[in-house]
């Protein structure tokens, strides 16, 4: 499923990342930025599970995500820092890893690198 980020905010910080004056810092800040958004419309059907949680009220029950059923794939590179949001926001799910090039003569991409754990039962991302 392709999920397509319309939001005036979201439109804001992809015209940022074209401004060739943009230093590299600031462009994978808001590429972090940019992972957490689709993250959030990615994972909007995504069911949360009830988990027992030891609070300082005591033992309660919250609605979280099973991020062992989580598994996110990056194109290595620029999504580096997508992975890198995920991660922070999710430490315990799984990471995937593909690198494409294209080929500069017929200009279609070619897949070289593909290191992504298997995705039985996961919700891939």
């Amino acid at each position: 499923m392709v999920h397509e980020l319309t939001s005036p905010l979201t439109t804001h910080l992809v015209n940022t990342l074209r401004d060739s004056q943009s230093d590299a810092l600031r462009f994978r800040q808001i590429v972090k930025t940019l992972a957490v958004l689709l993250a959030e419309a990615a994972l909007g059907e995504e069911a949360l599970q009830e988990k027992f949680l030891l609070t300082w009220q005591g033992e309660r029950s919250f609605k979280l995500f099973d991020e062992s059923e989580l598994l996110f794939v990056t194109v290595l590179r620029a999504g580096l820092p997508m992975l890198e949001a995920m991660a922070d926001l999710f430490p315990k799910a799984q990471a995937g890893f593909l690198a494409i090039k294209r080929d500069e003569k017929t200009h279609e991409s070619k897949l070289y690198y593909d290191r992504v754990p298997d995705c039985t039962g996961k919700h891939l991302i």
